[in-house]
């Protein structure tokens, strides 16, 4: 008897360089902050090296964003900012760092003052996908009896703090409020009732600061897959079976893992695409890193439907963008997608 097909799709993105990107460079939008706060003196290459060199210091003495010292990711970036500008005042005419300055800098890397899309396309796309991850959608592969519904997670998984999804939000796209380990949610929130689709352009966000590991690291992967089973459940993307089971999850609202196809899209080689492959993941690259990446196949060019992503193992593709990724995963649910 042949191998039922896995019934649930999940596709996660990197945030930076994938989805997201700095308005103006970092070093720029950090000199024009605390001009504005009367300091000076320096020039924004003054603050790119600075920053460099603190962020590695920061890294080294707190890994993760602090979360291996239990430091608060605001104290993290605090100190960074700190010690970035600490070496470029000029102790003549007696400047400090103005207290205003890391509060300033915090707000505007939270929000679409200092990060824009990647791709303006990026949002009418996951609006558009989000009717075609409803729970309707079919596959047309095998027997009839091994014909099951697919199932869609879209979730975010990177190397970052908790900023992240109020960076989405603020940039208008609908962000769930799941993250962490195990599917927890934040005091307060509760899981939603039945819907027909999706009630997120983000299902959820995997931050390595939350699960205490980073890409490429395997934990990751399997925290977003997690996250993925426990915003299924929450949405009400749940199949009733014939004995009045939930369909295709484990007691506890997870989904076993031979039952998910994991796509991951990141813009570096070695993080996403190896880390995702490594996790038993199908693994995209988009940008423009060439090297060991010049070989990998094109995905809309090598992958005639989403049914040959379903039946085979970890793979690595490339793809121009993230927008690209997301006009061929529109194009393929499409397909399946039954009459109202």
């Amino acid at each position: 008897m042949a191998r039922p097909q896995p019934r649930n799709i999940l596709v996660c993105f990197d945030a930076f360089g994938t989805l997201i990107w700095p308005r103006k460079p970092v070093p720029q939008q950090y000199g024009e902050a605390a001009r504005k706060l009367g300091l000076g003196g320096f020039s924004d290459r003054d603050i790119k090296t600075s920053f460099k060199k603190a962020f590695t210091e920061m890294m080294k003495d707190h890994p993760n964003y602090g979360h291996q010292s239990s430091m608060g990711a605001e104290t993290w970036w605090t100190n960074l900012i700190h010690r970035t500008f600490t070496p470029l005042l000029n102790e003549k005419d007696r400047q400090t760092i103005h207290r205003d300055l890391a509060p300033l800098l915090l707000r505007r890397f939270s929000s679409g003052e200092g990060y824009r899309l990647v791709d303006e396309e990026i949002g009418p796309l996951l609006r558009e996908l989000r009717p075609l991850r409803r729970h309707q959608v079919v596959g047309t592969t095998g027997s009839e009896d091994q014909q099951r519904p697919y199932r869609v997670a879209l979730g975010v998984i990177t190397n970052s703090d908790d900023r992240i999804p109020a960076v989405f939000s603020s940039l208008g796209l609908g962000v769930g409020p799941l993250r962490g380990v195990q599917g927890l949610l934040p005091a307060g929130d509760a899981t939603g009732g039945i819907a027909e689709e999706p009630q997120h352009d983000i299902d959820f966000c995997c931050m390595s600061y939350d699960v205490g590991r980073e890409k490429p690291d395997a934990a990751i992967f399997r925290a977003a897959e997690s996250l993925a089973s426990t915003s299924i459940r929450a949405s009400g993307r749940v199949q009733t079976g014939a004995e009045g089971e939930e369909d295709g999850l484990q007691p506890g609202g997870s989904a076993p893992e031979s039952d998910w196809t994991s796509i991951y899209v990141g813009d570096d080689y070695a993080h996403d695409v190896c880390g995702a492959v490594e996790a038993g993941w199908h693994g995209i690259l988009v940008g423009t890193e060439g090297g060991k990446a010049r070989s990998l196949p094109g995905l809309t060019t090598s992958v005639s439907s989403i049914e040959d992503l379903v039946s085979s193992g970890g793979r690595g593709f490339r793809a121009e963008s993230a927008a690209t990724v997301l006009r061929w995963l529109c194009g393929q649910l499409a397909r399946f997608q039954q009459p109202a």
